[in-house]
């Protein structure tokens, strides 16, 4: 998995089950990991988890519901990393043309 080194993934619901495993996954390819969930302690504990494995990882506090926690994010892993990939939706396992675009509101 090379061509993931030094990447950048968001994966949101990374705090616990199918969004950490892909965290953790991402990491040990070489990957850079913004965490994002809404539970903080299982959110940072997760972060602390990879960090101690040598892996760069950040975590933010997001609510995927709340168009600007998801911007938020963005602008966080800009500000960390210089980009802004796509987020894993974890919550949603759909095709990158079938997810919702940022900001979408399910109100």
């Amino acid at each position: 998995m090379e061509h993931l080194q030094d990447r950048v993934a968001v994966v949101t619901g990374a705090a616990s089950g199918l969004g950490l495993a892909m965290s953790e996954r991402f990491a040990a390819a070489g990957m850079k990991v913004v965490l994002a969930d809404i539970e903080a302690e299982r959110l940072d504990a997760a972060v602390r988890g990879l960090r101690a494995a040598g892996h760069d990882a950040t975590a933010v506090v997001t609510d995927v519901a709340d168009a600007d926690a998801v911007n938020h994010l963005a602008a966080a892993a800009f500000d960390t990393y210089g980009v802004v990939p796509r987020p894993w939706p974890t919550r949603r396992l759909l095709p990158t043309s079938l997810a919702p675009p940022l900001g979408w509101s399910r109100r």
